[in-house]
């Protein structure tokens, strides 16, 4: 049934989108229907078909961190695309976590660091080779 509600989402924006003849909400369209419509199908689909038990802890936690991941991709998207919040704003809960446990650590510092100096070096090479 969830499902099916981003089948509609979906497609609504798909109709408004087409309406109003602006497509700057495609990537957030496709990923509702991709993600939201198709990927549940699936689950729903594997889960009535080869799963005795999909009433299982496991399968509840299936359902539920899908359903998250698929909010955050959503709204994150249409706010990207539809110019509401800038991109350098616009990071998911867990990008953001991570990024801050990365600098905490000072693995992110240094991580970054080299593989700059590795595209510098790389860049260099190849302009002294054909130079």
């Amino acid at each position: 049934m969830t499902g099916l509600g981003y089948a509609i989402v979906g497609m609504a924006l798909g109709i408004f989108m087409a309406a109003s003849h602006d497509h700057g909400q495609m990537v957030t369209h496709a990923h509702i229907m991709l993600v939201g419509f198709v990927v549940s199908f699936i689950y729903g689909f594997c889960h009535k078909l080869w799963l005795n038990n999909s009433t299982s802890k496991l399968a509840v936690a299936q359902y539920y961190v899908h359903q998250v991941g698929t909010l955050f991709i959503v709204m994150g998207l249409f706010l990207l695309y539809g110019k509401f919040v800038p991109l350098e704003k616009n990071r998911s809960v867990a990008g953001s976590f991570i990024h801050r446990r990365l600098d905490r650590d000072g693995a992110h510092e240094s991580a970054v660091h080299k593989g700059y100096e590795s595209v510098v070096t790389s860049y260099e090479d190849a302009s002294a080779q054909y130079c």
